[in-house]
């Protein structure tokens, strides 16, 4: 994968090359951490792509087309860095489904950065 490389004292990312963002502009870069149990998003950006990088797990990603009842999931075991695109307009959340802390890294391309709730898409906390 382009911009990720590992060696004996782990991995790295080039974050921006990794996206395809390098020469792009950035309308924001934020990370955060999530405690066992919890969940961020339920929400879209209707102005904007944004890219998760997430650290640990395990966990699942879930996300909703426009316009669609079908929520597709991901499990994210955590044996590394997973790099996710979540085009513009679909709904998406992250569950921390591990008995510890786990980060997240986000990058939205530049465009209106606008973040709208939306209904939750996982239907109960494990």
């Amino acid at each position: 994968e382009a911009g990720v490389s590992c060696d004996s004292r782990g991995w790295r990312i080039d974050l921006l090359r990794a996206c395809g963002l390098q020469n792009e502009p950035i309308g924001d870069l934020h990370a955060v951490s999530l405690e066992p149990r919890a969940c961020r998003g339920n929400h879209f950006h209707p102005g904007s792509c944004e890219w998760l990088l997430v650290f640990g797990g395990p966990a699942v990603l879930a996300w909703r087309e426009k316009d669609s009842a079908r929520v597709e999931q991901i499990s994210i075991e955590g044996n590394g860095p997973r790099l996710f695109e979540i085009p513009a307009g679909v709904e998406h959340a992250l569950q921390n489904r591990s008995k510890r802390r786990i980060y997240l890294v986000a990058l939205r391309t530049a465009g209106k950065q606008e973040t709208i709730p939306c209904r939750p898409l996982f239907e109960e906390t494990p």
